[in-house]
């Protein structure tokens, strides 16, 4: 009886057709051991790309700020706008301090930074972005009269337009935002990253002295 050849049917039936159980439990292993690699990554990337993005808004409404300041004779607008206050240095457009800066923010950054009239307009990825209220609630300031520009918050990625005294017990401006941190602009144009213990501190710091 002869041998069958290289390509006769019985050769053919002899070859392995399909992965064996071992195989495929090998590729199954694989792929879980990539996933749990790849998506730690992908989270902290994207995490990373909200930090960027937000601190990227507040120098943004920091340049604005400074805009402002050389139409209105070197002031910053109030924190708010108060009809009670009716008289002395109030912001001219009889608006907060977010409405006051809208058109000194260019057309192409408007929508990244959130167009909403009744609110902030600086919107972090995570929360909204507030102006400190210890430096001028109702009237407008000059910064060269901020005590220690490099120490004193600007403005801070908090969830309410005015930044307050945080507390760990509630929601109200709660400052932990990326990864346990919030970003801060200080009057020398600076931006930290700063966890809620350090915000706290720089926060309560005298503006004025």
């Amino acid at each position: 009886m002869p041998y069958p050849t290289a390509h006769s049917p019985a050769r053919l039936r002899s070859s392995p057709a399909a992965f064996t159980l071992i195989e495929l439990l090998t590729v199954i292993a694989i792929v879980g051991i990539l996933i749990a690699i790849l998506v730690p990554v992908v989270s902290h990337v994207r995490a990373s790309a909200k930090r960027t993005r937000c601190t990227a808004n507040i120098r943004s409404l920091g340049t604005a700020f400074n805009l402002f300041a050389a139409d209105n004779k070197g002031y910053y607008p109030a924190v708010i706008y108060h009809t009670s206050y009716t008289d002395g240095r109030v912001n001219p457009g009889k608006s907060h301090w977010w409405l006051e800066l809208r058109p000194y923010i260019g057309n192409a950054n408007i929508k990244d930074l959130g167009a909403i009239p009744e609110s902030p307009f600086g919107v972090c990825p995570i929360g909204q972005i507030g102006m400190n209220s210890k430096v001028s609630y109702y009237y407008q300031f000059r910064p060269n009269t901020i005590g220690r520009p490099t120490k004193i918050i600007l403005l801070g990625d908090s969830k309410d337009h005015v930044l307050t005294v945080w507390n760990e017990s509630t929601e109200h401006a709660d400052p932990k935002r990326h990864n346990g941190k919030a970003n801060y602009l200080f009057f020398d144009g600076h931006v930290e990253s700063l966890d809620p213990a350090a915000g706290h501190t720089a926060f309560n710091r005298d503006p004025f002295n």
